[in-house]
């Protein structure tokens, strides 16, 4: 028998390997092995150019070769041309964080959809909160075709990473707190307060928030006790001190108004979301900021009578940015009142609407807009308390 593995030709005829052969048995042996190359760099691992930030904060380039769960391999960056590079392997704890999940997850395919869950957990434990909710979109998008237990599955993932989120920042809230930093705990709290309130961590930002306001407050309170005393004392400079305290009542007066604000853009969206509970409880929120405000305009009020004319000007202008914080702060709160009622027309539900144009009204009682709107809704409550009575004779007149 003939064990010979030299090339054939199409006919199956058997060719010395040292002898060239010609004809349409050349042409597709060269197409053979045209295709074989192709297959064989198609096989090659996928090559990435990347820098990498090791966790010692060195920075690392080169062209990544291959990905596990557990580490990167690398071929450095070189400065010679040709030549094998070097290839490096870098276990996971070696890298930063972000940079192994930004490259793990460039790897992956969107199908690959354990290695993906693996690595939004990584980035969950490793607090890369949002990379580990994009992995989840991502993974989410590609399983549209999946059953119903892996949606309940994703589901459970982003509830427990939402959680772990608010956690995370509420720690870092009360370290900031601790360490003398209120404005940056109290920018946490609020954050927890608007963003994370359907979660535990959320309801102790809130009251955190509410401290820390209070605490600021009583603050200014007793400051104001202070220059109010300082003046009978002290003479010009207890005015001085006083405008001093001013100016502290006029920041105060500011974050009121951010939390008027936050909790009006919180409304708008509730609005667009239908959920009328949660909205209401953030307009009593936007509320509450604009009556912080109106109360320490009116302290500023007190605060800077009779100043003397030096400071007439500044006092002044103290006074009139407060009072011009009340107002846009006012005006965004009866727009708000508007847009709420609006909503409630559309729906006929004329009781809620006009309820809302008298509570705009308490803010602004001469707005013409919300006078327009409150005749509005009482000229179509009549309409339809009208309509039901002629209803309801219609239904006794057809009685048998």
């Amino acid at each position: 028998m003939n064990h010979d593995n030299g090339p054939q030709s199409s006919a199956g005829v058997l060719r010395s390997p040292g002898r060239k052969i010609r004809g349409p048995a050349s042409t597709a042996i060269r197409s053979s092995w045209r295709t074989v190359l192709a297959l064989v760099l198609c096989a090659s691992p996928a090559i990435m150019a990347e820098v990498l930030v090791l966790e010692n904060g060195s920075i690392v380039r080169g062209d990544v070769v291959e990905t596990s769960a557990d580490s990167i391999t690398i071929d450095l960056a070189g400065d010679s041309a040709g030549g094998d590079r070097p290839r490096v392997r870098y276990p996971a704890k070696a890298l930063s964080p972000r940079s192994f999940v930004d490259v793990r997850g460039k790897s992956l395919h969107d199908d690959e959809i354990e290695p993906l869950l693996e690595l939004s957990d990584y980035a969950a434990m490793s607090g890369l909160y949002r990379h580990s909710r994009d992995l989840l979109t991502r993974i989410e998008a590609a399983s549209a075709d999946r059953d119903e237990s892996f949606a309940t599955m994703l589901q459970a993932r982003r509830s427990a990473l939402h959680r772990a989120e608010a956690q995370a920042l509420l720690a870092t809230a009360l370290e900031r707190k601790d360490s003398g930093d209120l404005d940056g705990a109290l920018k946490l709290a609020k954050t927890l307060k608007v963003d994370f309130a359907d979660t535990d961590a959320g309801a102790q930002g809130s009251r955190l928030a509410d401290e820390l306001i209070g605490e600021r407050a009583e603050t200014v309170r007793r400051q104001d006790a202070e220059a109010e005393a300082a003046l009978a004392a002290e003479g010009d400079a207890a005015r001085q001190r006083a405008l001093k305290r001013a100016r502290q009542a006029l920041e105060l007066a500011k974050k009121h108004a951010d939390e008027a604000a936050t909790a009006t853009d919180a409304c708008i969206g509730l609005i667009e979301q239908g959920n009328r509970s949660r909205m209401r409880k953030r307009l009593a929120a936007a509320q509450k900021g604009l009556r912080g405000a109106r109360e320490i305009t009116a302290q500023l009020s007190d605060l800077l009578a009779g100043q003397g004319d030096d400071e007439r000007t500044e006092a002044g202008k103290l006074l009139a940015d407060a009072e011009k914080i009340e107002s846009d702060c006012g005006d965004a709160l009866v727009r708000l009142h508007i847009r709420v009622a609006r909503s409630y027309v559309e729906e006929r539900n004329y009781k809620a609407a006009a309820e809302l144009v008298q509570e705009g009204m308490e803010i602004s009682p001469n707005d013409p807009s919300l006078r327009d709107l409150d005749e509005e809704i009482s000229k179509n409550w009549k309409k339809r308390s009208a309509a039901n009575r002629s209803n309801a004779g219609a239904r006794i007149n057809n009685r048998p």
